[in-house]
């Protein structure tokens, strides 16, 4: 068993299995032990993404340029589940910075802007579209949470270039067609360290920097569409984490084909930092109490009769 399994963030929400409607059972809430998370974030065409947002109950998050310039914020989420309670899996995600119940905005002044809304605590992650590897986390995702999650096939490719570099290629392929082909460099060290905190302050402002740089655990909340099932599910982290800009030798490529490949392209999604996060680990809730009342006792084996 990984150290990473002691962490007090499991004892502190500890897991139980239960039987959701359809019969099936999982243990709840989900414990990730060990997941290489990748976040890409940049800006979108702001209306372009209203016109998307209508009727999922959430406002966007809005990004102003000091020329007036306004934009949304999305993410693309490559991650990589080592250890998790139900298994490992790999998961390729877009999402959209939000909030309930007002449309907050933020000065872009650097290429670590988009974080500002990502960290604030008033906001929330629409997830809109979701890829996995395997069926298990797929069924999970969307009866527990409504997530639209998607059989896809993903790879990670790395290769290190020195002691502080390695670059990423990923690619999703959705039946016979590629959905996106990403290839970044992944940085780190003293240096790139530095370089993102004296970015932090005028990019997210100093109580978001210091809050990000003296806890050891956070909380964010991600939200789903409203076509499957529209509930919150709150999230307890913890992990390092290197930031950096998206780099002039950095490629986005996305393919043909797909409600997601299409709007991406319509919506203009201009990276401008990721966030590589090597060994997070985190505990994801549900605000629907039905899924989180345990099993009275075990599922007996079906006895044939």
């Amino acid at each position: 068993m990984s150290r990473a399994r002691h962490d007090p963030l499991f004892a502190e929400h500890p897991a139980q299995q239960v039987r959701l409607p359809s019969g099936r059972e999982f243990p709840m809430p989900l414990h990730i032990y060990n997941c290489d998370m990748t976040i890409i974030s940049g800006r979108v065409d702001l209306e372009v993404l209203r016109e998307l947002l209508a009727g999922q109950n959430v406002l966007p998050a809005v990004l102003e340029a000091a020329n007036g310039a306004r934009h949304g914020v999305a993410q693309l989420w490559l991650n990589e589940y080592k250890d998790a309670s139900i298994g490992p899996y790999m998961e390729l995600m877009v999402s959209f910075c939000v909030a309930k119940d007002a449309s907050h905005t933020y000065p872009e002044v650097n290429w670590l802007s988009p974080l500002a809304a990502f960290a604030d605590p008033r906001g929330m992650a629409l997830v809109n579209w979701l890829f996995l590897d395997k069926d298990n986390a797929i069924s999970m995702g969307r009866e527990v949470w409504g997530f639209p999650k998607v059989p896809a096939d993903l790879t990670f490719q790395r290769t290190r270039l020195s002691a502080t570099e390695t670059r990423l290629v990923h690619d999703t392929v959705l039946g016979d067609q590629r959905l996106v082909h990403a290839e970044f460099t992944l940085r780190r060290g003293v240096r790139n360290t530095l370089a993102a905190v004296r970015a932090m302050f005028p990019g997210m402002g100093a109580s978001t920097t210091l809050r990000l740089l003296t806890r050891r655990y956070h909380s964010a909340m991600a939200i789903t569409p409203t076509h499957l099932k529209q509930v919150h599910a709150p999230i307890r982290y913890r992990g390092w984490v290197d930031v950096f800009p998206w780099g002039p030798g950095d490629r986005l490529e996305w393919g043909s084909g797909s409600d997601c490949a299409d709007t991406l392209r319509r919506l203009r999604f201009e990276p401008t930092v990721v966030q590589r996060m090597p060994d997070v680990r985190f505990v994801m809730l549900t605000n629907d109490p039905r899924v989180m009342v345990p099993l009275e006792e075990p599922v007996k084996a079906a006895s044939g009769e």
